[in-house]
């Protein structure tokens, strides 16, 4: 489901997507939303970055380095979907209401 929401928030936020790769996204979230497979809350993630050394390894160093805050996949889902209410389709607005309400 993870590799799906990841899919979907990229098919959103590409530029030159087309009004039918929208609906379709949207109708596919509203799904995931409604049978609860998608759930959690919007926010901020800390993920220490992985160093590498000249070969490749990870350095033991890796985890004295400081942590990056990334948005969740929840975050970058949600604000994909907003992003989706710019455009001036009915169809399209009626899905992110219906994304939104979920």
């Amino acid at each position: 489901v993870q590799t799906c929401v990841e899919a979907f928030v990229l098919i959103l936020q590409h530029p030159s997507r087309s009004n039918k790769a929208t609906e379709a996204t949207l109708e596919l979230t509203a799904l995931l939303l409604q049978r609860r497979y998608i759930s959690g809350s919007a926010g901020y993630v800390k993920e220490k970055p992985a160093e590498q050394n000249g070969n490749g390894a990870t350095n033991g160093d890796a985890a004295a380095a400081e942590e990056e805050e990334q948005p969740s996949v929840i975050h970058q889902l949600v604000d994909s979907i907003t992003k989706c209410s710019e455009s001036n389709l009915e169809v399209v607005q009626n899905r992110v209401v219906q994304c939104m309400l979920e």
